[in-house]
């Protein structure tokens, strides 16, 4: 009996818990509604920013402009910046960016974003970007956070 319990528990359990932990995908004239211009469109559950955009044919965006783009068109806090981080070429030719949001000078934890490009057009984007970062203050001091890390590794200065 308890074997049944566990196997209907554990089905459970399969059935049911990707469906709590998914991401909303839309595609084609819906993501088109979402994003303008989109072919598939990825709602995080992190985040009002989707986690994943990818652009029809023609209607990709220049590099040059991204930056812009993605501050009216994903609705980014005025106070947050893009910091490009570093640029990987593929084997196909295709250059991606990796981007670090900041807000106030400060690095956003976990929030990241990669775009894909070709010939210098915006293909795809994705990754994790906030638009309401609630309080983006250090709460240290230099001088607090080192002696913080001095008492806890037992250190003399």
């Amino acid at each position: 009996m308890k074997l049944f319990h566990w196997l209907a528990l554990s089905l459970f359990f399969f059935a049911f818990t990707p469906t709590f932990l998914s991401q909303s995908v839309f595609m084609g004239e819906e993501a088109h509604l979402k994003i303008n211009g989109a072919e598939i469109v990825r709602e995080s559950s992190h985040s009002e920013i989707p986690s994943y955009i990818k652009f029809r044919t023609g209607k990709e965006i220049d590099f040059d402009n991204i930056v812009v783009w993605i501050k009216k068109n994903l609705k980014l806090n005025p106070k947050s910046e893009l910091k490009l981080m570093n640029e990987l070429q593929d084997q196909f030719g295709h250059i991606h960016y990796k981007f670090q949001q900041t807000e106030n000078g400060l690095p956003v934890q976990f929030a990241q974003w990669i775009v894909h490009t070709v010939n210098d057009h915006v293909y795809a984007l994705n990754g994790m970007l906030h638009s309401n970062i609630s309080n983006s203050s250090p709460s240290l001091t230099e001088e607090q956070a080192l002696q913080l890390a001095l008492n806890h590794v037992n250190a003399d200065t």
